[in-house]
């Protein structure tokens, strides 16, 4: 976040304890500050008054302000407890270190491999200046209620804390869709879907079963075992590619009709060799391979944008 102090929380002594926490956090490199009027700022009460730090770092915002980050912390917020300019989330000055006192959570599944995935997806279209915040749990935070269907609790959560704090939930939610088929979602997708948008959190549901469909054929090819399995699924076609069950038995989709029909044009072969799936620990396999592929190779992987869409949204909320 680009933070602005306005003038009368400047003046007021009863938010200095509120500016010095969010100053904190500035330090940490969490969150850059705006300063708009380095002169009058320079002459408040509160900067005078203050820790020698707090006059280095006003320094290097002042001189930052002068070339701002193009990549990173793009949304304002303005500290303040006057009315505010259109545009700019206006929060008073403990709402305001409340809120930006938190680091950005990402609400998962299953915090290990949705992590590993969400990282991975990050290293490849998201800014340099975001590498930095991957592992440090001050600004970003994966948190998981056990599954999907936990999901909407943890989700309830973080919109009850917002609430009692005044301020917008930072949070986004990551899950998978498991969809069977094209263009359906299951019932626990559905559930969050909804819990999201009644909550105004921000949400994305892959369109893809999984995470695991996402993996690119490179990496695939690169981890050098399970050939022949690798093989007969990079033979299905895309849709089936897309809502394969990859971690679980590719028998138990055929015992529905429907699902025979959608599958029907693997050959028996390849069917077999699939019939066990690839385990539970793909993703923790497939992590030494990472580097095999490029950008690229996962926008070829997705084809709808979808990675790129949440890379955006989370870079929006740091």
């Amino acid at each position: 976040m680009r933070v602005i102090f306005a003038e009368e929380v400047l003046a007021d002594e009863a938010s200095w304890k509120h500016l010095d926490r969010i100053i904190h956090r500035i330090d940490e490199g969490a969150h850059e500050w705006d300063v708009q009027d380095p002169y009058g700022l320079e002459e408040s009460r509160w900067l005078c008054e203050g820790r020698p730090y707090i006059k280095n770092l006003f320094e290097k915002a002042a001189v930052s302000s002068a070339y701002p980050t193009r990549t990173m912390h793009l949304r304002r917020v303005l500290v303040t407890m006057a009315s505010h300019e259109a545009g700019d989330l206006a929060l008073s000055p403990l709402q305001a270190a409340d809120y930006l006192g938190e680091p950005l959570a990402i609400l998962v599944e299953n915090r290990n491999t949705d992590a590993w995935f969400c990282k991975s997806v990050l290293k490849k279209f998201g800014p340099p200046e975001l590498l930095d915040h991957l592992d440090d749990d001050r600004m970003i935070r994966f948190d998981t209620g056990g599954g999907i269907g936990e999901l909407p609790r943890l989700i309830d959560y973080y919109i009850d804390k917002s609430n009692k704090q005044k301020h917008p939930v930072r949070a986004i939610v990551l899950a998978d869709s498991d969809a069977t088929m094209p263009g359906t979602m299951s019932a626990n997708a559905q559930r969050v879907e909804r819990k999201c948008m009644n909550g105004q959190v921000r949400c994305m549901i892959l369109q893809k079963r999984s995470i695991e469909n996402y993996i690119p054929n490179e990496i695939l090819l690169a981890w050098g075992t399970r050939s022949d399995q690798v093989a007969a699924l990079l033979r299905l076609t895309p849709a089936q590619r897309d809502h394969f069950s990859i971690k679980k038995r590719f028998g138990d989709s055929l015992k529905e009709d429907f699902f025979f029909q959608f599958y029907r044009s693997v050959p028996e072969n390849d069917r077999d060799v699939l019939k066990n799936g690839f385990g539970d620990k793909i993703i923790e396999w497939l992590q030494n391979f990472e580097m095999s592929a490029t950008a690229a190779d996962f926008d070829r992987r997705d084809g709808a944008g979808e990675l790129r869409r949440l890379v955006a949204m989370i870079v929006e909320e740091i």
